[in-house]
């Protein structure tokens, strides 16, 4: 013990928080240099079977069947199954049939490049204005009640660090579908494609001196 305006005050230790680790080296916990043996030898490969190039098509599918081979059926059941779910657990009539979840689809697309300033414009009854694709495929409040249950997953269940959890059934769907169609190739790479948009969109770049100014940019597969 010192006096307490002597300065000389020395640090006393308490023997309760001394601990076995303190009469440990500290060079025990450096970090201990990793040490490569290189070899110079070839690579053993696994053989790998190729198949056949796949033979062009004669007739190329249209485009309403290159979508139904990527929005096929399940896909559709997933939409009908959980929207009609979500609208029942909200005491609705959840009655949405698979033909009119192909139409609400069909409209989406329509609406993607046919831009309208009200939504319901094309139910209008004046000529200007209607679309008779659209009229006669769905009715106004048949859209806008899909729109309002629209639902793949179940809303109960959602996974909370997922932030695509609501939209997450489809993406596997989707993928699964996709590699369904890939073509596995020995000769294989990855490309940039430009698609053409002239709308208003986030996503959309202008390069100038390019042949498509205006478009997205995506990542595509190629072969030779």
């Amino acid at each position: 013990l010192t006096d307490e305006d002597s300065g000389d005050e020395e640090k006393i230790v308490s023997a309760d928080h001394w601990d076995e680790e303190d009469d440990i080296p500290l060079s025990v916990f450096q970090a201990v240099k990793k040490i490569y043996k290189w070899s110079d030898t070839d690579l053993s490969l696994p053989d790998i079977k190729w198949p056949t190039m796949y033979k062009v098509e004669s007739q190329l599918p249209s485009a309403t069947e290159l979508f139904l081979r990527f929005f096929n059926e399940e896909v559709i059941y997933m939409f009908v199954f959980w929207s009609n779910n979500y609208a029942t657990k909200k005491n609705l009539m959840g009655n949405i049939t698979h033909e009119e979840m192909h139409a609400f689809i069909g409209t989406l697309l329509l609406s993607g490049y046919l831009h309208v300033p009200r939504r319901r414009m094309f139910w209008e009854q004046r000529k200007d204005k209607q679309n008779i694709l659209v009229a006669d495929a769905l009715s106004r409040d048949r859209f806008e009640f899909i729109m309002q249950n629209l639902h793949c997953c179940d809303n109960d269940q959602l996974d909370p660090s997922d932030k695509f959890t609501k939209v997450r059934p489809l993406f596997d769907k989707r993928n699964k579908i996709f590699q369904e169609y890939v073509p596995y190739w020995e000769q294989h790479s990855v490309d940039e494609s430009m698609i053409p948009y002239f709308g208003k969109h986030g996503c959309k770049q202008f390069i100038r001196g390019n042949p498509i100014r205006y478009s997205y940019k995506i990542w595509i597969p190629g072969d030779k």
